[in-house]
C-alpha cells in the first residue's frame, strides 16, 4: 500500500508546506513515512513543480456545476454563471471545453502518474443550501459517461482512471448499479474507484461519532460487495478523512427552505458552506484501520485541507497513528 498526501499547485497549498516552498514536501513525506503525493495541477506550467518520482496520482479538475453547460440549458446555466464566467470556465462551445479538459487529462502522462481521479457530481450554485436538485444521480452519471468518453483517450493506457464519490448527485455509492454502469461504459481498461470516506459520511446526516462513520463506510462497501464482489474490489484508492457535519447541513437546509439563505450565493458563500460540511478532518479512532484492511487499497491518500504547516502535521500525526 502506497501512502500519500494531497497537494495542489495553488499558492494556498504550497505556503502550508514546510518552509512554504515545494521543496518542503519531501521533509513532510520523510517525517511521516509517506511515499509521495496526489497532485492537482492548476496550470499546465506547474507540472514540474514536484519531482516525478513523488507524483503518484493526479487529481483532475472538477467543475461543481457543469451539467447545464453540457446539456445546453442556457436558462439554468445563467442562474449559476454570468456570461463572462461561462466563457472563462467553459469557453464558447462544448468542443472548446473538452479541449481544455483533455489537456488536463494529459497532465497525468506528463507527470508520470499511476492514477488519475475524476469527480462524478454536479450541484447548481442555487441548489446547494436547500438540496433541491435539478438532476438526479442517474442524470449525472450518464452525463459523466458522455464526457469521459470524449476525454479518456488522452489518458495513458497504463494510468488508472479512478472515479471519486461525492455527496452531491452523481456517484454516491448508495446505488451500486450506477457504479457498475460507470465501469461498464468507460472505454478505458484500467478503471476503478477512489473511495472518499469523508464524502461518503456526508451522505448520512445522522452520523455523530467517528465509530458511526466507520461503520457506515464499512456497511457501504459490503453493499457494493453484495451487488458484486468485483465491484468492491474496484476500490483501488482511499481518500481517508472524516466529516461529521450532518447537523450543520440539516440546519442550513431548513433555513434555506424558510427563505433565509441566498438563492444565488456568491463564490465565497458557496466555498464557506462546502468547507463547513466537507471538513477533511483526520480519523483518530483505531477502527479506521478496519476500512484500510477491508479495502486493501493500492493508494491511500491522507486528504486534508490544512490551515498552516502545524495544522497539516497535527492531522497527519493523528491519522497515521490511527491506522497504525
Amino acid at each position: 500500500m502506497v501512502q500519500l498526501i494531497n497537494v495542489s499547485s495553488a499558492d494556498c497549498d504550497i505556503c502550508n508546506l514546510p518552509g512554504g516552498t515545494p521543496q518542503g514536501v519531501e521533509s513532510l513525506l520523510q517525517r511521516y513515512g509517506l511515499d509521495g503525493i496526489e497532485f492537482m495541477v492548476c496550470d499546465a506550467k506547474d507540472t514540474g513543480l514536484f519531482p516525478r518520482r513523488i507524483v503518484r496520482g493526479i487529481h483532475l479538475w472538477f467543475y461543481p456545476s457543469w451539467m447545464h453547460f453540457w446539456r445546453g440549458n442556457e436558462e439554468l446555466l445563467a442562474r449559476d454563471y454570468a456570461p463572462e464566467q461561462v466563457r472563462c470556465i467553459f469557453g464558447d462551445s462544448r468542443e472548446e471545453w473538452l479541449t481544455r479538459f483533455r489537456d488536463n487529462f494529459r497532465v497525468a502522462g506528463a507527470c508520470g502518474a499511476e492514477y488519475a481521479v475524476f469527480h462524478v457530481a454536479h450541484a447548481g450554485q442555487g441548489e446547494i443550501f436547500a438540496r433541491n436538485f435539478f438532476y438526479d444521480d442517474r442524470d449525472v452519471v450518464e452525463g459523466t459517461i458522455e464526457v469521459v468518453r470524449e476525454l479518456v483517450s488522452a489518458l495513458p493506457q497504463e494510468c488508472m482512471l479512478l472515479y471519486e464519490n461525492l455527496w452531491w448527485p452523481g456517484l454516491t455509492f448508495r446505488d451500486p448499479a450506477l457504479a457498475v454502469r460507470l465501469i461498464e461504459e468507460t472505454p478505458h481498461e484500467r478503471t476503478g474507484f477512489m473511495l472518499d470516506t469523508g464524502h461518503l459520511m456526508n451522505t448520512n446526516w445522522d452520523l455523530r461519532t467517528e465509530e458511526e462513520g466507520v461503520d457506515y463506510v464499512l456497511d457501504t462497501i459490503e453493499g457494493l460487495a453484495r451487488c458484486d464482489e468485483e465491484l468492491a474490489a474496484r476500490i483501488r484508492g482511499l481518500h481517508l478523512h472524516q466529516s461529521l457535519s450532518g447537523a450543520h447541513a440539516r440546519t442550513v437546509q431548513e433555513a434555506a427552505r424558510r427563505g433565509e439563505m441566498p438563492e444565488r450565493p456568491t463564490p465565497h458563500e458557496s466555498i464557506d458552506y462546502v468547507l463547513r460540511i466537507d471538513r477533511h478532518a483526520p480519523l483518530h479512532t483505531a477502527r479506521a484501520r478496519e476500512i484500510v484492511d477491508r479495502v486493501r487499497p493500492q493508494w491511500l491518500v491522507h486528504e486534508f485541507i490544512p490551515t498552516d504547516t502545524t495544522d497539516w502535521e497535527e492531522k497527519l500525526a493523528a491519522q497515521t497513528a490511527a491506522i497504525r
